[in-house]
């Protein structure tokens, strides 16, 4: 009795192609990372906080040496529910709602204590 392979081989070639195709058209992430940002990027800050210039470097030279102020921020502790990357979006005032798609890069209490730093520091014009 001769049994007749060429459905086998037929299956088996078009689930290797199949395969190799999945391989060569992958899906995207669609996850998008972020992160807080100083508002000493934003170049208008320096003068919306009474400072000349558009940088540290340029207020500097127009508005003298900065303060020999120290400031401390922290601790700074969040809520156990936002201490995940996924983000969560405040849905009434009682329902968040974690977004699929949408993550902290960075741990946000760390992100958040380093944005409000960066802030006091340009706002209240010291280096520290």
């Amino acid at each position: 009795m001769k049994l007749n392979r060429a459905p086998t081989i037929l299956f088996a070639v078009l689930a290797t192609v199949g395969m190799l195709a999945a391989c060569l058209n992958p899906k995207q992430d669609p996850t998008h990372y972020y992160s807080l940002s100083s508002l000493a990027d934003d170049s208008g800050l320096y003068s919306s906080a009474g400072l000349v210039g558009n940088t540290k470097e340029e207020a500097s030279l127009s508005s003298g040496p900065p303060l020999e102020v120290r400031v401390g921020v922290g601790p700074i502790t969040f809520p156990t529910y936002l201490k995940r990357s996924r983000m969560a979006s405040r849905v009434s005032a009682t329902e968040l709602e974690f977004l699929e798609a949408d993550r902290w890069a960075e741990p946000l209490e760390e992100g958040f204590a380093y944005a409000v730093a960066s802030d006091l520091g340009v706002i209240l014009w010291t280096q520290d």
